[in-house]
């Protein structure tokens, strides 16, 4: 059977839960809290875009800011969206289609835990399906902003001509954020700032 390999945004609810101890602390040298904050994170990037429009080139520049918040923030985005095929991040969440669901590959269990006991409801991955699937599992995937310019590009030839629909909207990646109850109350959240 061939198997090809194509990146986007899967709906976490189809992943199966990875076989993970439920009180691990470590994992590739990452501790739990670690990973976890990144999973709480990647809730920020993807809310962020969601309700403030923010994009993959808006990640890459916080790579650079100088404000620490920022940075973390811009560290996060490269850790989950930008794969191997383009850089040095070889790190991201493997998974493989079986038919059926999900099955976390070589690398991510402990990410896709996290973001499953979170909530998180999509989650960046590369995935692997045999070829004959890979059109439905594109179509059913999720393409957004926050991935790099050449995988929406890949993303939007899974569809052909006759049948083109909208790719669905990044809505819904996460829970809404919380409302305030005091407006004098201050909410930090990174700035957006765009260079020309």
């Amino acid at each position: 059977m061939d198997w090809e390999k194509c990146f986007f945004e899967v709906d976490l609810s189809q992943v199966q839960s990875p076989d993970v101890d439920p009180n691990w602390q470590i994992s590739h040298s990452y501790s739990r809290q670690q990973i976890n904050g990144w999973t709480r994170q990647l809730g920020e990037i993807q809310r962020l875009a969601v309700e403030r429009g923010y994009s993959y080139e808006d990640f890459q520049r916080m790579r650079s800011s100088q404000i620490p918040e920022e940075r973390k923030l811009g560290e996060t985005h490269h850790k989950f969206y930008d794969h191997g095929s383009r850089g040095n991040n070889h790190d991201n969440v493997d998974l493989t289609w079986n038919g059926t669901v999900y099955q976390v590959g070589n690398n991510g269990r402990h990410r896709v835990y996290s973001a499953q006991e979170m909530g998180l409801r999509r989650m960046p991955a590369e995935v692997a399906v045999n070829r004959e699937s890979m059109w439905q599992r594109k179509r059913e995937g999720h393409s957004s902003n926050l991935m790099h310019p050449e995988d929406r590009v890949d993303f939007s030839r899974s569809q052909t001509p006759l049948q083109r629909q909208p790719t669905r909207a990044t809505s819904a990646l996460t829970q809404s954020a919380p409302t305030r109850t005091d407006p004098s109350e201050k909410v930090r959240t990174p700035s957006r700032r765009i260079r020309r």
